[in-house]
C-alpha cells in the first residue's frame, strides 16, 4: 500500500537527482530551491528507511535501493502519463506522422542521414526531427516521451536503470589534426608532444569525455594547458583547419574530412576507449511502427558501417559487437 506521506513532489525530486546527479542542477529542472529538494530526497529516505544516493567526484550516485525503486517509479509514470495521455484524447490520431530521435554526435555524421533519407522515402509526408544534445539531456527527454529513442554511444549503467540498450557496433576515438601538422608522420605519439598544442576536447559531462578522461590522466592531467571544450563539430572543424590544434572525437564526425584528405588521423593508442554505439530506448513501452521503421533503417546503417570496417580495418576501426542484433 502507497505511503500517504509520499507526493508527487518526492518521486519528481527522486527522479530527476538520479539524472542529473546534482541537487542544484536538479532544483534549477524542477523551478525549486535546492533545500526544498533536499527536504524530499530526506523525507523519501525517511520513509523507506534507507540512504538513497552517495555523495562521489562524479555526484550523487544512486544506491541500488535507489536503482531498484527508481525502475518502479519510472514505470509508474509513464503508466500514469500514458492514462492522462488517453483520458484527455492526446493520443488520438490525425496529426502528421512523426518520428523524433535523439542523436549523439557519433551518429549525427554516421548512421542518422542514410536513415533519414531512406525514411523520408518511403514516407513523404511525415516529419523526422533529430534532436541532438549531450547523453544526458538526450536520456532525460527520453524518459520524458519527448524522443522515440536515442542512439549514440552507451551511458554509464546508473544512467540507464530504466532505458534499453541495442549494441550495433563499437568504435573507438580518434585524434586528428589537419593535413601537414607538425605531429602527422611522429609514430606512437606521447601526451606530452600533444599537450603542447591546443587541444579540442568534448566537455566534461559528457560520456564521450569520461571515456577520453583516464588517457587524459595518463599524462599527468585531465585538462591540457590550452584546452577548448565544445560539442559544435562545426568550431572543431574550422579550429583544426585553421590552425594547430588537435581534436579528440569519434571517427564518424570526420569520415568525410579524412576520405578527402583534409585531416589525418594522429599516431596516438585510444584503444581503452572503444565503446559500443547503440540504440537506448524505454524499457517500459514498445516504440511506435514509425520509430520502429526508423530504427530499423539505423540498424541497417551499422551494418554498412561494419562492412566498411572490414573492408578497410586500418582506415575506420569500427567491429560489429552483435551481429545477431544487426539483422533484425
Amino acid at each position: 500500500m502507497l505511503d500517504r506521506r509520499l507526493k508527487m513532489r518526492h518521486f519528481q525530486a527522486l527522479v530527476t537527482v538520479n539524472t542529473l546527479r546534482s541537487v542544484q542542477a536538479s532544483a534549477q529542472e524542477l523551478s525549486r530551491t535546492p533545500s526544498a529538494v533536499s527536504k524530499s530526497l530526506g523525507e523519501i529516505e525517511a520513509i523507506v528507511g534507507t540512504r538513497l544516493f552517495d555523495r562521489t567526484r562524479r555526484g550523487l550516485l544512486p544506491t541500488p535501493a535507489a536503482e531498484r525503486l527508481l525502475a518502479q517509479i519510472t514505470r509508474g509514470l509513464t503508466l500514469l502519463g500514458d492514462a492522462l495521455d488517453e483520458a484527455s484524447g492526446s493520443t488520438a490520431t490525425g496529426g502528421t506522422p512523426t518520428v523524433t530521435m535523439g542523436v549523439l554526435p557519433t551518429a549525427a555524421m554516421t548512421l542518422a542521414p542514410g536513415a533519414v533519407m531512406h525514411f523520408q522515402v518511403a514516407h513523404p509526408d511525415s516529419i523526422v526531427r533529430v534532436v541532438e544534445g549531450t547523453n544526458l539531456d538526450l536520456l532525460t527527454r527520453l524518459r520524458r516521451r519527448e524522443l522515440d529513442f536515442v542512439v549514440g554511444r552507451l551511458a554509464e549503467s546508473s544512467m540507464m536503470f530504466d532505458l534499453s540498450f541495442e549494441p550495433l557496433y563499437e568504435e573507438p576515438l580518434v585524434l586528428v589534426a589537419v593535413q601537414g601538422h607538425a605531429l602527422q608522420g611522429v609514430q606512437s605519439l606521447s601526451l606530452t608532444r600533444i599537450f603542447a598544442h591546443p587541444v579540442i576536447l568534448p566537455p566534461a559531462e559528457t560520456i564521450i569525455r569520461a571515456t577520453l578522461d583516464p588517457v587524459l590522466a595518463a599524462g599527468g592531467r585531465n585538462s591540457p594547458a590550452r584546452t577548448i571544450e565544445t560539442l559544435s563539430d562545426a568550431l572543431a572543424r574550422c579550429l583544426v583547419a585553421q590552425s594547430d590544434a588537435v581534436w579528440f572525437c569519434a571517427p564518424g564526425v570526420v569520415a568525410s574530412d579524412l576520405a578527402e584528405g583534409r585531416f589525418v588521423v594522429l599516431d596516438l593508442d585510444l584503444g581503452a576507449t572503444r565503446r559500443a554505439v547503440g540504440l537506448s530506448a524505454r524499457s517500459d513501452a514498445p516504440m511506435s511502427p514509425l520509430a520502429a521503421e526508423m530504427a530499423d533503417l539505423l540498424r541497417a546503417q551499422a551494418r554498412q558501417v561494419r562492412d566498411e570496417a572490414l573492408a578497410q580495418p586500418k582506415r575506420r576501426r569500427f567491429v560489429s559487437v552483435e551481429k545477431k542484433a544487426l539483422r533484425r
